[in-house]
């Protein structure tokens, strides 16, 4: 993998934790009907966890 392509990965997944985080803290302290904060905060941090990860066996298969 290109160290330009794991620089993304890495910028992307950090990008989607913050994101996931603001959602919660809007789903907190807003008072809405619906899990539409919860819903997409577990999504984006779900979604930048498998990022992350991916990117971590694509550069340890390197290593090798």
């Amino acid at each position: 993998m290109k160290k330009e392509t794991n620089i993304m990965l890495y910028i992307i997944s950090a990008i989607l934790g913050v994101v996931g985080l603001i959602l919660i803290v809007i789903s907190i302290v807003g008072e809405f009907k619906s899990n539409w904060g919860l819903t997409s905060s577990l999504g984006c941090v779900a979604l930048g966890s498998s990022l992350h990860i991916i990117s971590m066996i694509k550069n340890k298969k390197k290593q090798i």
